[in-house]
């Protein structure tokens, strides 16, 4: 059992409920949006969106697949941007 039925939905809920924007990284992460009834606002090219926007200074959620996580961080670092890691697996 993976992807989306792996993720804790009320704590990802919880995590988009506080008006940033929301980015999804891969489908699993689409998929779980979803189910909580939000529609990303950014999927293509979420990645440079969180980065741009944080220039701007809008924060925002990126929901994230596993094995994009470190691609994610390492742009974030390259960039000097501050981010919270939160893992949303379902235990």
């Amino acid at each position: 059992m993976g992807g989306s039925r792996n993720v804790n939905l009320a704590a990802l809920t919880n995590l988009i409920s506080n008006g940033k924007m929301v980015g999804a990284l891969g489908i699993e992460s689409l998929v779980a949006l979803r189910k909580v009834g939000r529609e990303p606002d950014v999927f293509f090219g979420a990645k440079e969106s969180a980065v741009e926007s944080a220039f701007h200074g809008v924060s925002s959620v990126i929901i994230c697949v596993d094995e994009q996580v470190p691609n994610l961080m390492g742009r974030l670092e390259a960039e000097g941007l501050k981010y919270e890691l939160v893992d949303l697996t379902a235990s």
